[in-house]
């Protein structure tokens, strides 16, 4: 494996993500634009720039995917349910109007993990646009490199296992549950959805995938007893196999860890607000 930056996609030039956002900037609407390589000045660096350096080998590839992507739906949901992404990113995701904005949202998140996220992106790129000639183009261009870990303590973050199950089985429940029938009728009976979060998840103005999401970000904040009663629900509703396979699904340490600085770095996100 390569540790040369030379052999990346002939259409997006190596350059940090902090140059590319300056060049850019503006306009909400994809433009194409002829950028030139990154300079090689030797300014003091910065955090990204060293970072980027280290292991985030999807920094040469940030302005395609800006611009020719939908992130923040199959993707997203992807990403979720593999732990990179927590659950309650996604209303910072999706709050944008522009899909351009949305994607940046996503992406910066991406390329702040401590960790080289470009490997399980290329696969749920593959997964999610599989019809995407262009998309399927980038994904075999893309190169990975040596990845060096960046260590962030996360000792006061506390993730229990269930945080992990409600991870893993995202996409199960987003997509083959439906929510507003009796589980959301038993989760208001037993108190872990109050009047108001019923009516809002309830809300026939929205979709059942829709209505599914907004239940996984009320539950992943309501604690270990309200996972116990969400298991009741769908039993009570007759998801038999769903809660089986969630009680089933085995949560590893690193999944966990990046339970853990997701969790971290939104609290730091929302503490810069």
């Amino acid at each position: 494996m390569s540790k040369e930056r030379s052999d990346v996609y002939s259409g997006v030039p190596h350059m940090t993500k902090a140059k590319y956002v300056e060049q850019t900037k503006g306009g909400g609407k994809s433009v194409k634009k002829v950028l030139q390589p990154q300079q090689d000045t030797k300014p003091k660096q910065s955090r990204l720039d060293v970072k980027d350096q280290k292991q985030n080998g999807l920094v040469p590839y940030y302005g395609y995917l800006l611009d020719n992507t939908i992130l923040d739906k199959m993707v997203l949901d992807n990403l979720i349910s593999r732990c990179i992404m927590m659950i309650e990113d996604r209303e910072e995701i999706i709050k944008p109007t522009t899909q351009r904005e949305r994607n940046r949202v996503l992406l910066d998140i991406l390329t702040d993990r401590p960790y080289n996220t470009m490997e399980v992106l290329k696969d749920v790129l593959q997964e999610s646009n599989p019809q995407n000639t262009d998309v399927q183009e980038l994904v075999n261009r893309m190169q990975c490199y040596e990845s060096f870990d960046e260590y962030i303590s996360c000792q006061d973050i506390i993730i229990h296992e269930h945080i992990g199950k409600l991870q893993r089985n995202y996409l199960m429940f987003v997509n083959d549950m439906d929510c507003r029938t009796d589980i959301l009728d038993h989760l208001y009976e037993t108190g872990v959805l109050d009047t108001e979060e019923k009516e809002e998840v309830y809300n026939v103005s929205i979709t059942r995938h829709e209505s599914n999401i907004l239940l996984l970000s009320k539950l992943v904040l309501k604690g270990e007893d309200a996972y116990g009663k969400f298991l009741e629900a769908l039993r009570h509703g007759q998801y038999y196999e769903m809660a089986s396979d969630i009680e089933k699904t085995a949560v590893s340490e690193f999944e966990i860890q990046w339970c853990q600085i997701g969790k971290k770095q939104l609290r730091d996100r929302e503490k810069k607000k």
